[in-house]
């Protein structure tokens, strides 16, 4: 997640070398806000990074090169019988206790890059191979290697969260803003100030993930099916494409899901890959209510991104028509609200050009919020004039694959848990 780094007071290097390591870390603390210990340690890719893993990794590492600067050992010496330990959680070892930890190691960075009568002063670089041997670095150097170092790991992190759950660090961010006021029409906030000294406002909604609402769908329209299964139905509506339904992600929201009792999962027969017996998901009661409580919202909210609302209406033939006709209905009133918070601030009669071209940005919203307003009471009309078929009024619609029907869309790229 990009951010504003603060500026460093006139000629403060240090200050401005800290600042981008505090960035960085932050990426990285962000990416673990609302998980559980089990997600946190969780790998939803075939590589064996976990997010609590990279949390104890950079602080360990930021560390030990603090240490190595001061002519000290780090805390925790590590070789080739060891390393792995570094990216795992021991027994007694939790996110919040690495996060505390690390909160004392980058005081003790701060503070002793703050100490060094120069950054341009020295130390030997560690015996390693790749390292030359017999370095010298600076201080300089350090403070820049921590930069990258951290830098490197926080986009690790970024890719491993949105693979569990999809969100974003900025949707991240947002879930736990402090005093965050979710769901009111005049929640708005400043975005970018115009020529005139206003604020650009726009109002910010709760950010719901598509791949809990896909994949509770999919395994609903089955009634039972096996991981594989459902990854082919989300490729077969090109979710791969327009929503974060990777196969890793789908993989995992399975299994969370299951965990928590939203899908009951039926081990069946061996897996033709080894290891766990092959699992075939159900959805629970709770795992019904939970859906559809997620299909009401992602038709109602008109401030989520589009991989949530394809999925709603992807879906919106699950509820009867006359409860899909009234959530549409509060969708245009929402619009209507988003609306009438941007033009407190811009006329659009007067055109953008009086805003400078902050202007135009507050224009797109506006033509954006009159466009989808069109188009959802246009669905709203053809819905009331008979369209589709919907919950009770006959047969349901089912857009699943049937059992060995070949998918055309099938992006081919394999993942390990395939064949479970």
């Amino acid at each position: 997640m990009v951010t504003h780094v603060r500026a460093e007071e006139q000629g403060d290097e240090r200050g401005a070398l800290l600042a981008f390591i505090e960035e960085q870390r932050g990426g990285i603390r962000r990416s673990l806000l609302g998980l559980t210990e089990e997600q946190a340690a969780s790998r939803p890719s075939a590589s064996e990074l976990s997010l609590s893993g990279l949390l104890k990794h950079v602080a360990e590492v930021e560390q030990g090169w603090i240490a190595r600067a001061k002519g000290e050992p780090p805390a925790i010496k590590r070789d080739e019988s060891n390393w792995h330990e570094c990216f795992v959680l021991g027994e007694g070892e939790t996110v919040a206790s690495q996060l505390a930890y690390w909160e004392k190691v980058a005081a003790e960075t701060e503070a002793f890059l703050r100490s060094v009568p120069s950054l341009d002063d020295t130390f030997a670089l560690p015996p390693d191979p790749w390292f030359p041997p017999e370095g010298r670095v600076s201080m300089r150097w350090l403070a820049l290697h921590l930069i990258r170092e951290t830098a490197r790991h926080a986009g690790h992190a970024d890719i491993i969260r949105e693979s569990l759950d999809g969100k974003t660090a900025f949707e991240q961010y947002e879930d736990f803003r402090p005093a965050r006021r979710e769901h009111a029409p005049d929640a708005a906030r400043p975005a970018l100030r115009a020529n005139d000294g206003t604020f650009a406002t726009r109002p910010r909604l709760g950010r719901m993930s598509a791949i809990r609402l896909l994949v509770l769908g999919a395994v609903r329209q089955h009634g039972r099916a096996h991981g594989y299964q459902v990854r082919n139905d989300l490729e077969y509506w090109g979710a791969h494409e327009w929503s974060n339904a990777k196969p890793g992600s789908i993989y995992h929201a399975l299994k969370q899901m299951a965990k928590q009792g939203l899908l009951h999962a039926h081990e069946i027969a061996p897996s033709t890959a080894g290891g766990p017996p092959r699992t075939e998901y159900e959805i629970t009661d709770a795992g019904t209510e939970e859906y559809l409580t997620l299909l009401r919202e992602s038709l109602t909210s008109y401030d989520q991104k589009m991989d949530v609302r394809s999925a709603g209406i992807g879906f919106i033939v699950d509820l009867p028509r006359e409860e899909a006709v009234a959530l549409l209905k509060e969708r245009i009133r929402g619009i209507g609200q988003w609306r009438a918070s941007v033009t407190e601030h811009y006329v659009p009669e007067d055109g953008p050009a009086r805003l400078g071209h902050i202007g135009e940005l507050m224009d797109l919203w506006v033509h954006t919020a009159d466009a989808d307003a069109a188009w959802t009471g246009g669905l709203i009309a053809r819905i009331e004039g008979g369209a589709y078929t919907f919950a009770g009024e006959g047969a349901p619609f089912v857009g699943v694959l049937g059992e060995g029907e070949e998918n055309p869309y099938a992006t081919g790229e394999r993942h390990p848990e395939d064949a479970r």
